[in-house]
């Protein structure tokens, strides 16, 4: 969630958004610190103290992770990026988990693909900027997700965009993901 963003605020509502224990003080929650990210929701919130919990309105526990993507031509109408197929992404992992695909087919259709098991919600939206994208967002929750555990892999896949849209063979993109709430 994030927090209010008006009156009235309370200790208790801050240790919750951040997770942090009963009685944490008020101080601990810098930005930049152990609790609060240093994110864009957070902008307002002081990097050292003095802090009031007034600082803290609309404060939000949400990370935020940027992926540069360039584009190659995969074959059998994909263009994006495959793990040892082409492409690159840097970084090459998301929230700690490694990427092994973003690309878009002929249909179109858009495929985001870590390796590993995560929830659906692992990441809430990601912003696509580039050739063909101007800043167009998607959110995990409107998309197909498949959790394959014989593969140990986790894809979001977005069907038949509308409008269609592809990645451009040789640019790069910037996709902004975050994973808390959109």
């Amino acid at each position: 969630m994030t927090l209010q963003s008006t009156k009235p605020i309370s200790m208790a509502d801050i240790e919750a958004e951040f997770e942090a224990p009963p009685g944490t003080p008020l101080s601990a929650f810098v930005r930049g610190g152990a609790f609060v990210p240093d994110t864009t929701p957070n902008v307002g919130v002081p990097t050292a103290k003095p802090i009031a919990m007034t600082d803290l309105l609309g404060a939000a526990n949400i990370q935020e992770e940027t992926i540069e993507l360039s584009a190659e031509n995969l074959g059998t109408g994909r263009v994006g990026f495959i793990g040892g197929q082409g492409g690159s992404v840097n970084p090459t992992d998301l929230f700690g988990q490694a990427i092994q695909e973003i690309f878009i087919d002929n249909n179109p259709d858009l495929d985001i693909t870590v390796i590993g098991l995560v929830a659906q919600d692992f990441w809430h939206q990601v912003t696509i900027t580039g050739v063909n994208f101007a800043g167009i967002v998607f959110l995990s929750a409107n998309t197909d997700f498949f959790s394959q555990p014989g593969g140990n892999t986790t894809r979001w896949r977005f069907e038949d965009l509308v409008p269609p849209q592809d990645f451009v063979i040789g640019e790069t993109y910037t996709c902004d993901f975050t994973d808390g709430p959109v």
